[in-house]
């Protein structure tokens, strides 16, 4: 080994100040660590994993903190949790304090000592690279030099704060299992501590410990065990004692990061989803699953049909992820051909059981499938012989014109027998979809998202609406027959040509191309090009939409709209049709106003009385508002 990369490693007047790649917080390091931190993602997934635990817990524990990474992660995640950083190597130590001091982290304190499971004087070894200091003589990298430093064990820690939600991160090199002896009792008593531990078989067996100890005491004070997977951003579940599933995942790699849970808050959960873009469905998606892991630590992977934008934003949540051809059992348009509907069942029932192994390796304690338009969560879920939750979010066939590859009773029969639970997004959805259900197999659970942000000081935000006299009007959503946008736009050259108001309308989100083309005729044919502008999907529309006057929802019949639910916390005004579960969220007259869908005219007609009513339009913002906070709770 060429050890000239480490003559730095502990020269304080060689120190680079950087900011980790994916982060805002800076932090000292020594020359060797810029490759670690800037030119790459150090530990992505665990990173993302404790940064949104962070949300949620009141202490944190670095034990091995080195240059204090994890501990400025958690700080700025959640700038009232109380820190514990745990350095012994006196260099290390100095950098993490200076590291603390920089990002003024007024809850943390850095503590010179080692953790073990005795109070005493120990030794302990400065090794060539400064993250292998360690209790052993480190495999990777000779030790320089040794020194007596105070080793303490967290039980005396801990038994005044056991009220406290925990998190303890411990990266000893090889020392876990006595780490873990040092506050087993604690460990055992209470429930809410969460951990994140670093696991090298080598220095494992150095420090006198198997992996196979290691795992049965996690497992015999009460926790279940996810390992890490930094490549694929997945994690799985030991079946066993650990050690074959260790072997297996390890693979060349020589360590891996697991996370500990107590098995009585533990639950893991695997989300089959029908799409990797950003539309509503995949938004909703992305916020349970950050609801669920962040409030209430349960393990979410999603399988996603390809790579695409909510991949990462998953990843960002802490959600792992897994692509695989999941295709659907329908189709827009025209019916499918039998050749397509032969392919695209046996693509998709050929990958699940060629993957089986890899499912239960994951093994979820619950399969849920996010739509209508996939069984294969279903089919997984009789495979592996677990629980399966189908959570319907549209009608299918009345709002998307979907044409199913089997008879419409056919497949409400299907998803019937095969769900332990149903679960639709609106009381319309379940009274149209599955009338004759009992309450304890449908259950309708309203949407909730948070008060959507608006981010008006950034400079790369355009402003779409040309004219600042205009009445402003915006349409959001896929551009498809079924969301109505055709409406939208004939009530808005209704009102420019025949009745003379100056308005102006947006229509935003992915499109179908052929409906986009012949929408952008019908815009050219009647020469309003200047007032009517179709624009490509965007991340965040929010301030887009605070620009507008009024928020048109058009949908033929739409089952929950989560761009109505957004413009009520925005305090806009809302124009829908009266239909499917919008009229559960519109009240004609009171959080809104209501048309029937394909009468532009009445539209016209609503806009023009919003437009001539400004205290109309004051107290329909302001009502919405209300309802939407009152109605579509967190709980």
């Amino acid at each position: 080994m060429d050890f000239s990369q480490f003559e730095n490693e502990y020269n304080l007047q060689q120190l680079e100040l950087i900011i980790p790649q994916g982060h805002s917080f800076q932090m000292w390091v020594t020359p060797r660590f810029k490759n670690h931190f800037v030119d790459n993602s150090y530990e992505e997934f665990t990173s993302n994993i404790i940064e949104n635990l962070a949300q949620n817990i009141d202490l944190f524990i670095d034990i091995g903190a080195h240059y204090g990474y994890y501990s400025l992660l958690v700080g700025q995640a959640n700038p009232n949790c109380e820190i514990i950083a745990f350095e012994p190597a006196p260099t290390n130590f100095e950098i993490l304090n200076r590291n603390i001091e920089l990002n003024h982290l007024k809850n943390a304190r850095v503590v010179n000592q080692a953790v073990s499971n005795r109070n005493e004087q120990v030794n302990f070894n400065i090794s060539t690279a400064s993250d292998n200091c360690a209790f052993i003589n480190h495999p990777a990298t000779p030790t320089f030099k040794q020194i007596i430093i105070q080793s303490i064990t967290l039980s005396e820690l801990l038994s005044g704060k056991k009220g406290l939600r925990t998190l303890i991160k411990i990266d000893a090199e090889g020392h876990e299992l006595k780490i873990l002896e040092g506050f087993k009792d604690i460990l055992s008593e209470v429930d809410n501590i969460q951990m994140v531990l670093e696991i090298n078989p080598e220095c494992l067996l150095l420090d006198k410990t198997t992996p196979k100890e290691l795992f049965t005491t996690i497992t015999a004070l009460g926790y279940k065990s996810y390992f890490l997977d930094e490549i694929n951003h997945q994690y799985f579940q030991p079946s066993d004692n650990g050690v074959e599933t260790w072997k297996t995942i390890l693979g060349e790699r020589k360590y891996l990061n697991i996370f500990c849970k107590k098995v009585i808050s533990s639950t893991n959960l695997l989300f089959i989803s029908h799409s990797s873009l950003l539309a509503g469905a995949e938004r909703s998606l992305l916020e349970l699953c950050k609801e669920l892991f962040t409030d209430y630590g349960c393990m979410c992977t999603v399988v996603l049909p390809s790579h695409g934008p909510s991949e990462e934003l998953l990843h960002r949540v802490g959600a792992a992820t897994l692509i695989g051809p999941i295709n659907w059992w329908c189709k827009g348009g025209d019916p499918a051909s039998e050749d397509e509907k032969y392919k695209n069942i046996t693509e998709s029932l050929s990958w699940l059981i060629c993957n089986q192994s890899l499912f239960e390796l994951i093994n979820p304690d619950i399969i849920l499938t996010n739509t209508i338009v996939i069984p294969w969560g279903a089919l997984l879920a009789s495979v592996i012989k677990k629980p399966h939750i189908w959570m319907i979010n549209e009608y299918g066939k009345l709002d998307h014109g979907l044409n199913f590859f089997y008879s419409f009773e056919k497949i409400l029969h299907f998803i019937n027998e095969s769900s332990d639970k149903i679960v639709t997004k609106s009381k319309d959805v379940q009274n149209t979809l599955f009338p004759d259900l009992k309450p304890n197999r449908v259950e309708t659970i309203y949407q909730f998202i948070d008060q959507p942000k608006i981010d008006n000081q950034n400079p790369n935000i355009k402003n779409y609406f040309t004219n600042p006299e205009s009445f402003h009007l915006i349409i959001s959503g896929t551009i498809m027959p079924s969301k109505g946008q055709e409406d939208a736009i004939r009530a808005a050259i209704e009102l420019i040509k025949n009745r003379h108001y100056q308005v102006e309308l947006i229509l935003v989100g992915y499109a179908d191309p052929d409906y986009q083309k012949y929408l952008k005729e019908l815009v050219e044919n009647e020469n309003v090009n200047d007032f009517i502008h179709i624009i490509p999907f965007m991340e965040s529309i929010n301030s887009l939409v605070q620009s507008a006057d009024i928020v048109l929802i058009c949908s033929k019949k739409e089952a929950f709209g989560r761009v109505t639910l957004e413009a009520m916390l925005m305090e806009k005004p809302i124009i829908a049709t009266n239909s499917g579960g919008t009229k559960e969220m519109v009240i004609d007259g009171k959080t809104g106003l209501l048309y029937e869908p394909g009468d532009h005219l009445k539209l016209a007609d609503q806009i023009e009385k919003i437009i001539n009513n400004p205290e109309l339009r004051n107290t329909l913002a302001s009502n919405a508002k209300e309802y939407a906070k009152k109605t579509f709770t967190k709980e």
